[in-house]
């Protein structure tokens, strides 16, 4: 209880998922909006903040949760 929590994803309109291949492999990408985020979190922590930061020319969804 009181923990904060921290996650920071590339950023989408709306989830989705993709697969890439490269130099590492076959990978599976997961992109999440704020709102997914908030939703997905809301029973069991409470938002402490939330950002969309453009890092690279790239779009990130930042979010810090508190545990309820």
């Amino acid at each position: 209880s009181g923990g904060i929590f921290y996650i920071s994803t590339k950023y989408a309109d709306k989830y989705k998922k993709e697969w890439k291949e490269d130099v590492h492999g076959k990978r599976l990408f997961y992109f999440y909006s704020p709102q997914l985020l908030s939703r997905l979190s809301k029973l069991d922590f409470e938002v402490m903040y939330e950002d969309i930061e453009t890092k690279n020319g790239k779009k990130w969804t930042e979010i810090a949760l508190r545990k309820r």
